[in-house]
C-alpha cells in the first residue's frame, strides 16, 4: 500500500504547493466517496493502490480510479476548489441544477464564438437544433429554392473529420455536389445567363433621362448581343433568366422573346424585390417596405435552384457587355488555376516570393477577375493619367475584345463603335490598386485589391506598383478601399468554383438561407455591390464579415488583359462622378503596369518554381 501523504512515485506532481508543517491546523472536508486531510489549506491526493485496481474493475475499473486521482490532484493544487464544491453541495437541489445549466450554456456560447468568430467556421442552425431543413420560399412561383444545401454537410464534415486532410475532403465534397448530371444532351456546354434589372424606365437619376425606355433601349440590345456572341462558340447552349424589380407585361415580354435567338430558353422572375421591415437611422420600421438594394441578392436563389442543370453561370447587371471572348478566357484561366492547385504542394518555403511556388490553399483562392470600363463619349474629355510611373509605349490594350460594337448596335448612349484604346476609362480602380506576381503557365498576372484578414498561410504576395517609391510616402491601400476595389457589376463562375465558395471561402455561405454573420437573411446593411460581383466575392472587412476573400487575377498579356475588361454600356459614370481624378485612362494604367513589371523582374531575377 502506497503512502497516503504523496502521489505515486511514477507520476510527476502537477504542482508544488508550500511544504506542510506539523503546526498547521487540520480540518476534515467530506466529499462523495473521498475524504482527505488538508494541510496548508490544500487537498492531499487520496491513496491509490494500483495493484488492487483489477479488483475494483467490477465497479468502475482503473479509469474511475484515475479520475479520482486527477480530481484529488486538482484540489491539491487549487485549494479554493474545495471551498467552492463545499458551498455548491450545501445549496438546495434546484439551485445546483440552475448553476449546472448556466455553466453548460456558458461553455456552449464560448465554444460557438471560438468556432464561428475566431476559426471562421459557418454553422447552419439545423445542425445545432435539428429542426430539419428550412425551406426558403421566394415571393413568386417562378423560383424554387429546393436545392443542395452545402453548408449543413460542410459543418458536419468540419466537426467530424480529423484536421489532416480536411482541405482535400472539402474539395472532393464540392466536386461531388456540383458534378454534371448525365443526360441525353451529350457534351453540350450549358450556360445560364442571369441578368438583374431594377427599373423598366429610367428615373432621371445617375446621369439618365427620366422616362427613357431602359428595357427596350438598353437591356434588350445588350442581352441580345451577349447571347448571340456566346452562341458563336460551337457546342455551347445558352438560356436566359431575368430577375426584375417590376411587373413585366405580356407585350413587353414578347419584345424580349423576339430579340433572343431561336432555341434560347427564357425564364423571368418579375416583382422580385424582397420585402422586409427595414432599419433606418438605427430604428426598425413598423411596416413592410421593398428593400430595393436586396434585389441583387435574388439571383442566388436562382443559382441554387439551377445548379444541377447548367455547367456555367454568367450573372450580371443589365448594362454589362459580356461576350464569348470573356467567357472563353475566363474558362481557360480557371482550368489552368485548377491544374496548378492540383499540382501545388501543401507547404512551400518560398511562397512569399513574387516568383515563388504557391501552396495549394493559396492557388485555390485565385479566380480570374474583371475591370469595368466605359468609353468616353465627349471627345474633349480625357482620362486621367497617374504620375510617378512612366508608361511603356510598346504595349497597348485592344478594345476589339471588350468594347467594339456593330454599327447597328444603337441604344441610349449611342457610344463609339470602334473606340481608341486611350478612350477607355475606369473609375473604381487605378494603378495604386494593383500588385503583380508570376504564376506557372499563366506568366505574370495582376492581383486586384480586395482580400483582407486572411490566414497568413493563404496570403498571396505581390509586387505593389508603389514599391519603388512612385507614390512617395503613400502606403499600399487596404483591400476594402471602395474607390480602388473595382466592382465588376456581376461575375462568372463554374460549378466547381461555386462549391468552393459555398463550402470553404464564404463565411455564412454563398447560397441562401443567410444566417450568421448575415442579419435578417442578408437584407440588413448589405448593398448592391456586395451581391453583384464585389464585396462578398473578393473582400472581407469589419463591415462585410461575410466576405469570401477570393483573389482576382488578370493576365498581363495584352489580348487577355483586354478580355478581362467589361464594357459598362450605360456610360453614365463619366457624367455623374464629379472627382475628375477618378476617371482614369485604362490604357495608360496597362502601360504603367508593364513598367512596373520590368522593375519587378530586375529586382527578382530568379524564378523559384
Amino acid at each position: 500500500m502506497m503512502s497516503p501523504s504523496a502521489p505515486p512515485p511514477s507520476t510527476p506532481p502537477l504542482c508544488r504547493p508550500g511544504k506542510a508543517t506539523d503546526s498547521d491546523e487540520e480540518e476534515r472536508i467530506s466529499t462523495p466517496k473521498m475524504s482527505n486531510k488538508i494541510k496548508n489549506k490544500g487537498y492531499l491526493p487520496p491513496p491509490l493502490n494500483l495493484a488492487s485496481s483489477s479488483s475494483a474493475s467490477g465497479v468502475c475499473g482503473t479509469s474511475c480510479s484515475s479520475m479520482k486521482y486527477l480530481k484529488a490532484k486538482a484540489y491539491y493544487c487549487m485549494p479554493w476548489l474545495g471551498q467552492v464544491e463545499k458551498y455548491y453541495l450545501s445549496l438546495p437541489c434546484y439551485s445546483q441544477a440552475l448553476i449546472l445549466c448556466a455553466s453548460i450554456a456558458v461553455k456552449f456560447c464560448i465554444t460557438f464564438y471560438i468556432l464561428t468568430k475566431v476559426l471562421g467556421i459557418p454553422f447552419h442552425h439545423d445542425f445545432f437544433f435539428g429542426m430539419g431543413k428550412t425551406k426558403t420560399v421566394a415571393n413568386v412561383s417562378y423560383v424554387s429554392v429546393e436545392g443542395p444545401d452545402f453548408r449543413v454537410d460542410h459543418d458536419r464534415e468540419i466537426l467530424s473529420s480529423d484536421k489532416k486532410g480536411i482541405e482535400e475532403e472539402k474539395g472532393r465534397r464540392a466536386m461531388a455536389m456540383v458534378a454534371d448530371d448525365d443526360d441525353d444532351e451529350g457534351d453540350a456546354f450549358r450556360i445560364l445567363h442571369i441578368v438583374t434589372t431594377l427599373a423598366e424606365y429610367n428615373s432621371g437619376t445617375r446621369g439618365t433621362k427620366r422616362g427613357e425606355d431602359r428595357l427596350k433601349e438598353l437591356l434588350i440590345p445588350v442581352l441580345q448581343y451577349n447571347v448571340e456572341s456566346l452562341l458563336t462558340r460551337k457546342g455551347w447552349e445558352v438560356d436566359v433568366y431575368l430577375v426584375l424589380g417590376f411587373e413585366l407585361k405580356p407585350e413587353r415580354r414578347k419584345l424580349i422573346e423576339d430579340a433572343l435567338p431561336e432555341g434560347v430558353g427564357l425564364e423571368i422572375w418579375d416583382n422580385a424585390t424582397p420585402y422586409s421591415y427595414d432599419v433606418r437611422n438605427g430604428k426598425k420600421d413598423d411596416h413592410l417596405t421593398e428593400i430595393t438594394r436586396a434585389l441583387a441578392r435574388q439571383h442566388r436563389y436562382v443559382l441554387k435552384d439551377k445548379i444541377i442543370h447548367y455547367d456555367f453561370f454568367s450573372v450580371w447587371e443589365d448594362d454589362m457587355l459580356v461576350t464569348e471572348d470573356h467567357v472563353s478566357n475566363f474558362l481557360d484561366m480557371s482550368r489552368t488555376l485548377e491544374k496548378l492547385a492540383d499540382e501545388a504542394p501543401e507547404t512551400s518555403d518560398n511562397s512569399q516570393s513574387i516568383r515563388g511556388q504557391l501552396t495549394k490553399r493559396q492557388i485555390k483562392r485565385m479566380i480570374p477577375g474583371f475591370i469595368r470600363v466605359e468609353v468616353l463619349i465627349d471627345h474633349e474629355q480625357e482620362g486621367v493619367t497617374e504620375t510617378g510611373i512612366d508608361p511603356d509605349q510598346n504595349v497597348s490594350l485592344d478594345p476589339e475584345f471588350c468594347c467594339t460594337v456593330p454599327d447597328n448596335f444603337d441604344f441610349l448612349t449611342d457610344p463609339p463603335k470602334n473606340p481608341d484604346p486611350d478612350r477607355l476609362m475606369m473609375w473604381e480602380s487605378g494603378i495604386k490598386a494593383y500588385g503583380i506576381r508570376e504564376l506557372p503557365r499563366l506568366g505574370w498576372v495582376v492581383l486586384l485589391t480586395g482580400p483582407s484578414r486572411l490566414n497568413q498561410k493563404e496570403e498571396i504576395t505581390s509586387y505593389w506598383t508603389g514599391e519603388d517609391g512612385a507614390f512617395q510616402d503613400e502606403k499600399r491601400p487596404e483591400g476594402s478601399n471602395p474607390r480602388l476595389f473595382g466592382q465588376q457589376g456581376g461575375y462568372m463562375v463554374t460549378k466547381n468554383q461555386i462549391g468552393y465558395l459555398q463550402n470553404v471561402a464564404c463565411k455564412g455561405g454563398f447560397f441562401p438561407p443567410y444566417n450568421l454573420p448575415f442579419v435578417n437573411d442578408g437584407l440588413h446593411m448589405v448593398n448592391v455591390e456586395f451581391w453583384s460581383g464585389g464585396f462578398q466575392h473578393f473582400g472581407r472587412s469589419s463591415t462585410f464579415a461575410q466576405g469570401c476573400n477570393m483573389q482576382r487575377v488578370i493576365s498581363m498579356d495584352s489580348a487577355k488583359f483586354s478580355k478581362q475588361l467589361l464594357y459598362h454600356t450605360a456610360n453614365n459614370k463619366q457624367k455623374t462622378i464629379r472627382q475628375a481624378w477618378r476617371l482614369v485612362n485604362a490604357n495608360h494604367v496597362f502601360q504603367q503596369l508593364h513598367t512596373v513589371l520590368k522593375n519587378a523582374i530586375e529586382k527578382n531575377p530568379i524564378k523559384l518554381f
